[in-house]
């Protein structure tokens, strides 16, 4: 049924899906919405949060916003078209003197990366240059080379093809497999409709195949 307080009509169409924040998980939910370079927040009700003023994101937000508890603080983490990366307390004020500018790959999909130490939580992603980028929570960031066949899959796992082997990265340690059992050339994840899959490329038989996440 229809609920009060919705729907909430913008003045201008919003450029990113919604984020529903529980900061204290006590259901005091907050609604974020990116409208351009601007973030709308309102409570369950539909009402504006009072308090709430952020700065304008130097271009347009075209991601979702994203939120970690680190160190028992609130981090609200805001990515703009430019590769602008800003993080914000519960009432839009910038946690970082200076955004971190870094330029994403096509597509990129940020993944939180929480490690239960502050100096080590971030979030991580490729960049445009094909390094995967790790963005800490003091600001900090640090790029490393991957192979050309690793993606980012499914709450940080991942999967990547190597010379003789496939690692594939899950939250109890890493599996290795031998190669000659499963014969894969490419990798790449798909999400639909809320689902997880892997497509797989098999050279030797010009096959594709598509496989869910077990």
């Amino acid at each position: 049924g229809k609920l009060d307080g919705f729907p909430i009509a913008f003045s201008k169409a919003a450029t990113a899906g919604l984020s529903v924040f529980d900061y204290d998980k006590n259901r005091n939910y907050r609604i974020l919405v990116p409208v351009g370079k601007e973030i709308l927040n309102f409570s369950a009700e539909g009402i504006e949060v009072k308090g709430w003023k952020p700065s304008p994101m130097p271009d347009v937000i075209e991601t979702p916003l994203l939120y970690m508890l680190s160190g028992g603080k609130d981090y609200i983490l805001s990515v703009s078209k430019d590769g602008s990366i800003r993080t914000l307390d519960r009432t839009g004020k910038s946690k970082w003197k200076k955004d971190v500018v870094l330029p994403l790959m096509k597509d990129n999909q940020w993944w939180i990366s929480s490690q239960g130490n502050e100096k080590l939580d971030g979030i991580t992603g490729l960049s445009a240059n094909g390094k995967l980028a790790y963005v800490f929570m003091n600001g900090n960031t640090d790029l490393t080379d991957v192979a050309a066949d690793w993606f980012r899959l499914f709450d940080g796992k991942g999967i990547r093809i190597i010379e003789d082997k496939i690692e594939y990265e899950t939250s109890k340690g890493l599996i290795e497999i031998p190669k000659s059992k499963y014969p894969w050339q490419k990798v790449k994840p798909l999400i639909y409709e809320s689902r997880n899959y892997v497509f797989a490329f098999q050279a030797d038989k010009e096959a594709l195949h598509l496989f869910n996440q077990r």
